[in-house]
């Protein structure tokens, strides 16, 4: 899936040989927005550990996303089973997040995620409504992305594929973090500013 900046890279190349055409400036024009928002986020998702449930094709390029922001994927899960999903997410993790855990087919389940973030904390979570529970007993924010989401309204009007779907899931993930800052933070540290 064209999520995050690599996987549209690769997305919009392939269209460009495919049809033999140019990139439009006003691609060029959206990728150079994402580039200079992730520049200017980074010192909020830098090193922030990220727990991360769902289909597998939605996880392989999300946590290349995440790795690029310097964000580290340390629980990827997906119910689905499949040959090759562990070999991509090694190839995207790299050397990156070693210490990564993930999981596949019928034992990925919420369960097993809750225990790992028992035993080792993340700073955010990234999957469907299912999440929600995890979240709520882990105070960990929660960034709603995938199917099915069932407690909020809204979500298939804002895609988060393309140039444009990375900014609104970059914005998704930064707003978490302040959303959590804000509820926690001390009367004379709470800003109005960021």
């Amino acid at each position: 899936m064209p999520i995050g900046l690599q996987a549209t890279d690769r997305f919009i190349n392939a269209l460009c040989k495919r049809f033999h055409v140019d990139v439009p400036e006003s691609i060029t024009e959206e990728r150079g927005r994402l580039l200079n928002l992730i520049s200017n986020l980074h010192q909020y998702t830098y090193g922030k550990r990220v727990a991360l449930w769902g289909d597998p094709d939605q996880l392989v390029a999300l946590s290349e996303f995440l790795v690029l922001l310097n964000m580290k994927p340390v629980y990827v899960l997906t119910g689905t089973p499949g040959k090759r999903f562990e070999e991509r997410m090694a190839a995207v993790l790299g050397d990156s997040v070693p210490e990564a855990k993930i999981a596949q087919g019928p034992g990925a389940d919420m369960y097993r995620l809750h225990q790992w973030i028992k035993q080792e904390g993340v700073d955010l979570l990234i999957g469907n409504t299912y999440g929600k529970y995890i979240a709520r007993d882990e105070n960990t924010p929660l960034v709603r992305l995938g199917f099915p989401i069932l407690d909020r309204v809204g979500h298939q009007y804002f895609p988060v594929v393309g140039y444009r779907g990375a900014m609104r899931l970059l914005e998704m993930i930064l707003n978490a973090f302040l959303d959590k800052k804000d509820r926690e933070c001390k009367e004379e540290s709470f800003e109005l500013v960021m």
